[in-house]
């Protein structure tokens, strides 16, 4: 990954590309995601953040005994950010790892590490029937209007609300893969998740995503994102901001970019093509798209999506 990403920078001249220290806070020391590899993934192979899987090993973030440390090394070695998997329970192999996958340990680590920002990838969404005590679509609370909209993450959201408000800075959501889940089902169920997630972190603490190694090419979901609105009726009944091209560069790249510390004058080069020799390559092979497939590969439906990780539908 190192060498692909410094390939992907030098063609452009900027920093396009970073890497994040994969660990595992449960697996043997030694082991390439042991927590002891963590030094030798910053300092040698230049990560700037960390990616975990609480679902391997079943741990928790905020276990004194298995994470506290890994945290603490964090902090020596400047690192300020941890991706965490949460949502999307992968039911693989016949185990159930939905218990492992929800967001009850994000208050305590958060209050307890002020120095860190922890963010949920996949914005801790949970298919129908996926969480484990019923916490997912068609809940909505007593004193909300009913909404229409999935309430798949409605967990995620009460947990960022327990937080004292100074500390809700530190907390961020990735809407990969939810996002394209939820267009998929139409624009209505993608706005309501926008604007849940705009009332719950703000405009600066929401991270694009598209996780395109399961759905192909990303181009369309992009270009969806651009088009997305969230409509006046909407944002009158349930209280959302509304959704402007502004808050859109900042979730499409603006809001990484200063979270991963990209320096100012590279932060141009996130939401245009600049003449650099990657956009020159393009224009040689005869355009920006011209030997871009925007076809999607994989699974076509959520059933097959699901069907990958031998997850059984009910119903």
């Amino acid at each position: 990954m190192a060498a692909t990403r410094d390939l992907v920078n030098e063609l452009a001249g900027s920093t396009r590309c970073l890497t994040q220290a994969m660990i595992d806070p449960t697996v043997a020391p030694g082991s390439p995601t042991a927590s002891d590899s963590l030094e030798h993934q910053v300092r040698d192979l230049g990560a700037k953040a960390i990616k975990c899987y609480t679902y391997n090993g079943s741990w928790r973030l905020d276990d004194p005994d298995i994470a506290y440390p890994v945290w603490e090394q964090a902090k020596r070695l400047g690192i300020g950010l941890v991706n965490v998997h949460k949502g999307l329970p992968l039911q693989a192999f016949g185990v159930n790892k939905a218990e492992d996958v929800r967001t009850l340990d994000f208050p305590q680590v958060v209050k307890d590490f002020p120095h860190l920002k922890f963010c949920a990838y996949h914005s801790a969404y949970f298919s129908p029937g996926d969480h484990p005590t019923g916490r997912d679509a068609g809940y909505h609370p007593d004193n909300e209007p009913a909404n229409p909209g999935r309430w798949g993450n409605v967990e995620f959201l009460e947990q960022i609300a327990s937080i004292p408000k100074k500390l809700r800075k530190n907390v961020y959501s990735e809407i990969g893969s939810t996002f394209a889940i939820l267009f998929a089902q139409g624009p209505d169920q993608a706005a309501h998740l926008i604007g849940r997630l705009l009332n719950a972190v703000g405009p600066k603490n929401i991270l694009w995503g598209t996780d395109s190694i399961w759905w192909g090419s990303p181009q369309y979901l992009i270009d969806a994102f651009k088009q997305l609105q969230i409509p006046a009726d909407m944002r009158e009944t349930y209280g959302y901001p509304e959704l402007t091209d502004k808050i859109k560069k900042q979730i499409l790249g603006l809001n990484a970019a200063r979270l991963y510390g990209i320096k100012k004058k590279d932060r141009k080069f996130l939401c245009t093509i600049p003449p650099d020799r990657l956009a020159q390559t393009q224009e040689a092979l005869g355009g920006f798209r011209a030997t871009a497939s925007l076809r999607t590969y994989g699974a076509r439906t959520r059933r097959e999506f699901l069907g990958m990780f031998g997850h059984k539908l009910r119903g």
